[in-house]
C-alpha cells in the first residue's frame, strides 16, 4: 500500500539553495544525464542562495515531510520585447519520480507565472527523457525546436528539445 504524502510547495528560501542543488547535482549523474548544465558549471550555494534572495526569477521547492526534494524556476526575459515569456527549470529528487511531486511543482509556478503576467513559459529537455516529456506534454506544452548535437556531456552529443505552453 502507498503511504500519502505530505507535500507542501512553497517560494523558497536562502536556506534551501543547498538541498535544491543536490537535487540538481544528483541530475548530472543520472545516465542519461538529466540536466543540461554539468556538475563544474552549476553555481555554488551561495550564489542560489543570493538568486533566490534577490526575487529576480519565480523559485519553488516542493518539501516532504519537511525535506526539500524538488525546485523550480521561471526566470522572465530581460529584454522588454521577451518580457513576456519565462524560461522553467525544475528538478525532483530520483527517490521521488513518478509521485506527482514535479506535476504540482509545475503546476504552482505556472499559477504563479500567471499572475505575474507571464504568456508564455519555455523549457528545455533531453529527448531521452520520457519521463519528463510525458510530464511536459501532459501538462499542454508543445514541441517547438530540436536543438541537434547541442549539448556535450560525457563526451557525448546529444539534442535537446525546445518546448513552451501559451498560459
Amino acid at each position: 500500500m502507498r503511504s500519502l504524502l505530505t507535500l507542501r510547495i512553497r517560494d523558497a528560501r536562502p536556506e534551501d539553495a543547498e538541498a535544491w542543488r543536490a537535487i540538481d547535482l544528483e541530475g548530472t549523474r543520472l545516465e542519461p544525464p538529466t540536466t543540461f548544465t554539468l556538475p563544474d558549471e552549476m553555481s555554488d550555494v551561495a550564489t542560489r542562495a543570493e538568486r533566490i534572495r534577490s526575487g529576480a526569477a519565480i523559485y519553488l521547492v516542493a518539501e516532504v515531510d519537511g525535506r526539500v526534494v524538488a525546485g523550480a524556476s521561471a526566470k522572465r526575459g530581460e529584454r522588454a520585447g521577451t518580457r513576456h515569456v519565462a524560461e522553467v527549470a525544475i528538478a525532483v529528487a530520483q527517490e521521488r519520480h513518478g509521485q506527482g511531486i514535479g506535476r504540482a511543482l509545475m503546476l504552482a509556478l505556472e499559477e504563479r507565472a500567471r499572475a505575474a503576467g507571464v504568456r508564455k513559459l519555455s523549457l528545455g529537455v533531453f529527448p531521452e527523457n520520457e519521463r519528463a516529456l510525458r510530464l511536459y506534454r501532459s501538462l499542454g506544452y508543445e514541441e517547438e525546436g530540436r536543438q541537434r548535437r547541442h549539448f556535450a556531456t560525457r563526451g557525448v552529443e546529444r539534442d535537446g528539445l525546445l518546448m513552451a505552453k501559451f498560459l
